[in-house]
């Protein structure tokens, strides 16, 4: 597999897990099993999308399982991910892009969709930053 490729499929599980973290389902899935207030008038809240960047940094750290990378490579690469995950998924670019959605800043399914897509491409840019 050529290093664009894997770049590709790398950008494309992650755009998955940004797309799964950022729907409605897993804001009240975890504000139930964690007992916490995720999500109120179809937004999610401040805790809810910390929380939801913790969860994102802590899976793509652990889904990085080749025990031959160095962990300051795992983890620089795993923190430009979830600051490109906080910020694509802040309510202040939900708010820029809420055109595409009838003016409403809370995201739904389109608009996260497009916020992955968006992250995908951002991602796979970065990986071409030099080490």
């Amino acid at each position: 597999m050529s290093t664009l490729e894997k770049k590709i499929l790398i950008s494309l599980e992650s755009a998955g897990l940004f797309f799964l973290l950022n729907s409605v389902d897993s804001y009240k899935l975890f504000g139930n099993i964690f007992n916490m207030n995720l999500y109120s008038d179809n937004c999610p809240t401040k805790l809810g999308l910390l929380f939801n960047t913790l969860i994102f940094f802590i899976t793509t750290y652990l889904s990085m399982g080749n025990p031959f990378k160095r962990k300051i490579f795992k983890l620089k690469n795993t923190t430009y991910g979830t600051l490109i995950y906080y910020l694509l998924s802040s309510p202040a670019i939900y708010y820029l892009t809420s055109f595409l959605n009838d003016n409403n800043s809370c995201p739904n399914n389109k608009m996260i969709l497009i916020h992955s897509i968006l992250y995908f491409i951002i991602l796979v840019g970065v990986m071409y930053f030099p080490e």
